[in-house]
């Protein structure tokens, strides 16, 4: 299977490649092995079967394919292996039931699945859009949104766009007024090449100035401040 995430990640990042023989491998350090493997970090869903189970086992001695089948509720004991060593393939429903079988969260679950479903599809089109679904949980799993964050305050946004509007025309030096506009939106100025150039350098030295402080420790954390600057030519092109 050509890898989802870069050309020579054949597994997760770090831990051994599918490929290799289950019965009779290597086995890993104690520590290593341990250490529950993040099916989030893995591309290869075999891979991860094989790497959890040898978790689960360095926690429980006791733990054999036959208890994981009987756990999964898969009737042959050996599917396990035969699946690991690529004789098998896993269906949706028989992923579900290994999910369960190696105690798998609900969201391990749904990834582990749409991972099993893009190896093990044909058809162009499904596999491309299990792909964007693993990236887009892989995304949500390392990447929280910031969709719980405090809203901002009532009418900051309309503080924020005139403070760098106003900001903006000052450093550039500018004797220049927005003048209103169609719909009564005074943020929008016309300008020449001569002012726009002008503009463009004073906020480079903007930039530079601003950065500075960043690299004096002494200097305690101040409130952030954005400067917009958006050009767009008139309507008509003129």
């Amino acid at each position: 299977m050509n890898s989802l995430f870069s050309e020579s990640n054949h597994g997760s990042y770090g831990l051994k490649d599918a490929r290799d023989s289950f019965e009779g491998a290597d086995p890993a350090p104690a520590a290593e092995k341990s250490i529950a493997p993040d099916v989030f970090r893995f591309d290869d869903y075999r891979a991860f079967l094989r790497d959890r189970f040898a978790q689960l086992q360095t926690l429980d001695p006791s733990f054999s394919q036959r208890g994981l089948a009987r756990k999964a509720g898969i009737a042959n004991p050996g599917f396990f292996n035969e699946v690991i060593k690529g004789r098998r393939r896993l269906s949706p429903a028989a992923a579900i039931k290994m999910a369960n079988g190696l105690d798998l969260l609900e969201e391990e679950t749904e990834y582990f699945s749409v991972l099993v479903e893009y190896a093990e599809t044909r058809e162009p089109r499904a596999k491309f859009a299990a792909g964007k679904r693993l990236i887009s949980m892989r995304n949500r799993k390392f990447f929280p949104s910031s969709e719980g964050d405090p809203a901002p305050a009532e009418g900051l946004q309309d503080i924020v766009r005139e403070l760098n509007r106003d900001w903006v025309l000052q450093a550039a030096g500018l004797d220049v007024q927005p003048q209103p506009q169609a719909g009564g939106d005074k943020t929008l100025q016309p300008v020449g090449d001569g002012t726009l150039k002008s503009l463009l350098s004073r906020l480079v030295d903007i930039r530079e100035h601003a950065s500075a402080p960043v690299q004096r420790e002494d200097i305690p954390g101040k409130p952030i401040v954005q400067v917009n600057l958006q050009v767009q030519p008139r309507h008509g092109g003129t």
